[in-house]
């Protein structure tokens, strides 16, 4: 886990994002192979933190990075790879984006997939709160 040191607390609840980052996680090393490493990382720009889990999968086509945070999609490559329903990264989508975040995924050009999430930075004056 890579995390820079002077990263402010986010304005979340910990325990949903936690289940963000979880299910992360599971998507990266179901659909990477066996004993690949799974990259979390966090770091802020200005009043938003964007944390990022970084795999060594087969990566995500330019065509399906949107439609992957809907439910039901699982990816057509990888849809009979890996049991599931195709509802984790549609509810990893409403849960950052009910804290005012968003979700996003690239694939560099080595391989594997990035998915990245923004969260506002929680404000020292509770008045300004979001």
């Amino acid at each position: 886990m890579k995390v820079k040191e002077a990263i402010p607390p986010a304005d979340c609840d910990a325990s949903l994002i936690a289940k963000v980052l979880r299910q992360l996680v599971d998507n990266s090393l179901k659909y990477s192979p066996a004993g690949s490493p799974v990259t979390i990382s966090a770091d802020s720009t200005g009043d938003t933190i964007v944390m990022e889990v970084a795999n060594a999968g087969p990566g995500i086509p330019d065509d399906e990075k949107d439609c992957i945070f809907e439910k039901y999609d699982r990816g057509r490559a990888l849809r009979s790879r890996a049991p599931g329903m195709g509802f984790g990264l549609a509810s990893a989508k409403c849960l950052v984006e009910a804290h005012g975040g968003a979700i996003w995924v690239t694939s560099p050009s080595e391989g594997g997939a990035v998915f990245h999430f923004s969260l506002p930075a929680a404000t020292s004056n509770p008045l300004v709160r979001r």
